[in-house]
């Protein structure tokens, strides 16, 4: 078991009825339908490594209520799932975040470092493919920003691991996806190695192969997925 055991909320994205982004074959489906099985695939391997992995869905709460009912579970962190979609061409993982500056003094953009490098190596990602973090203060108006920004005190993060219209891609994600949920678990638990750390509780963190993960900007040429608001008033049929 690992001693450094935690409590991860995973928070489905999208709904039932707006489910997000269209995957071509092998994945066949939508981001939330796709996101439903890695999240399964994540608590399972995390109870074996001894963590304590929570489900959280938008469907009939949205947004709000989905992170209402985050906090009142008080996880050590909280990863949204998604995937990307533009024209089928372009390829790429990135990390969204909020906390650039620490305010929340709990190592959120640290949060998003170790699990943006687990899934590119899962995705053996190489130059411009390592779209890097995107931080989303709640001053900005990106896409995403609302969900990275409703929890302080806990690290929130959104991953876009792949591009689902991608054909590529989509194959990498069906035959990588154990190692993509595998990914997830182990850059939580380099997160919580350092908090550890930072807390006097360990006298050397396990975060291994640490590289320098710049903030990169959006590139013009492959927007974001848009995330329209959910209407929580709207029953989901």
């Amino acid at each position: 078991m690992n001693p450094l055991a935690g409590h991860l909320a995973l928070v489905i994205g999208h709904t039932r009825s707006r489910p997000g982004a269209a995957g071509v074959y092998p994945i066949s489906s939508s981001e939330y339908e796709f996101n439903n099985d890695l999240a399964d695939m994540i608590q399972k391997y995390a109870n074996t490594r001894g963590h304590n992995v929570e489900i959280f869905h938008r469907d009939g709460v949205g947004i709000d209520g989905a992170y209402k009912n985050v906090s009142e579970w008080e996880p050590d962190a909280v990863c949204e799932l998604h995937f990307n979609a533009f024209n089928g061409n372009v390829k790429g993982t990135e990390t969204l975040y909020s906390d650039k500056n620490d305010s929340k003094q709990v190592l959120e953009k640290e949060f998003a470092i170790f699990v943006q490098e687990e899934i590119c190596r899962v995705f053996r990602r190489k130059g411009r493919e390592d779209r890097g973090l995107k931080n989303r203060p709640l001053s900005r108006g990106e896409r995403g920003y609302w969900n990275v920004n409703q929890l302080f005190g806990i690290p929130s993060i959104l991953i876009e691991p792949f591009f689902g219209d991608n054909k590529e891609e989509a194959k990498a994600a069906v035959e990588n996806k154990q190692e993509l949920a595998e990914a997830i678990v182990k850059g939580f638990e380099r997160w919580k190695s350092l908090i550890a750390y930072e807390r006097g509780l360990v006298t050397t963190p396990d975060t291994t192969d640490t590289r320098d993960t710049p903030d990169t900007p959006d590139t013009p040429d492959t927007p974001d997925t848009p995330d329209t608001p959910d209407t929580p008033d709207t029953p989901n049929t």
